[in-house]
């Protein structure tokens, strides 16, 4: 299929005065172990553009998840079905192609689904699979379900944590279905208290903020019990630690 492929193709790229821009770049073949995926479909998290905007790099093509179909793979003894729909994480997402590896993890994609849902699926997954590095107990002050957060409670409670969480009265069943053993209104001027008590030690372990804006991670930390290790895993990085206990 390869004769078919074009010799370039447009990619998005960070400027070196952080504007974005549309580019024409050679378009790479798959080595070994590697599949090159024609993309439909791209999510983005917040996080993902801040520090190619910040840190001052020239030339920084954006990192996005991508859903799309495998039309290439390098010999090899790994086997893929050529126009099988995919989703995965991806370095440089944001162009018609993307090469990937086929060894890693490359979810394929039900017929149930659109592309535009398969993309968000490894950003929310692995979101919160980053999180679970430093643990999962309870996710406080989050003013909102989010998709982060319902996979985070997921896997904090098939890792056997005891998941206390905030959410809307009226998706109380539905984070309990996904494994919240206490579920309580975010909308409660007493939330932070009525966390601690129920963590039944004195504030909780492990933070995981699924929001990490605005009052979430002051409040969040404010659960943490006084002598446990007190560790909270944000999505986006604070701009000001200096509130925080």
């Amino acid at each position: 299929m390869s004769s078919a492929l074009p010799s370039t193709q447009r990619m998005v790229v960070v400027q070196t005065d952080q504007t974005i821009a549309l580019e024409t770049i050679p378009l790479d073949k798959p080595g070994p172990g590697q599949v090159l995926i024609k993309n439909t479909a791209v999510a983005q998290n917040p996080s993902d553009c801040t520090p190619s905007l910040s840190s001052g790099i020239t030339y920084v093509p954006v990192t996005l998840r991508v859903a799309g179909k495998g039309i290439e793979l390098a010999p090899s003894r790994l086997r893929f079905h050529f126009a099988l729909r995919a989703t995965k994480i991806a370095q440089n997402a944001y162009c018609e192609y993307t090469l990937a590896s086929a060894a890693k993890p490359l979810l394929r994609t039900p017929d149930n689904i659109t592309d535009e849902e398969a993309a968000t699926a490894p950003l929310t997954i692995f979101s919160a699979l980053q999180g679970q590095e430093t643990g999962a107990v309870g996710r406080a002050g989050a003013p909102r379900l989010a998709s982060v957060g319902q996979h985070a409670i997921q896997l904090a409670r098939i890792a056997g944590y005891k998941v206390i969480t905030t959410a809307s009265p009226k998706h109380h069943a539905l984070v309990k279905s996904l494994g919240a053993a206490v579920a309580i209104d975010y909308h409660a001027p007493d939330f932070v208290e009525q966390i601690i008590a129920a963590s039944g030690r004195g504030g909780v372990d492990f933070v995981y903020d699924a929001i990490s804006e605005g009052a979430t991670i002051e409040l969040a930390a404010r659960t943490l019990r006084k002598d446990g290790p007190r560790k909270s895993a944000l999505v986006l990085p604070p701009l000001d630690m200096s509130n925080l206990d």
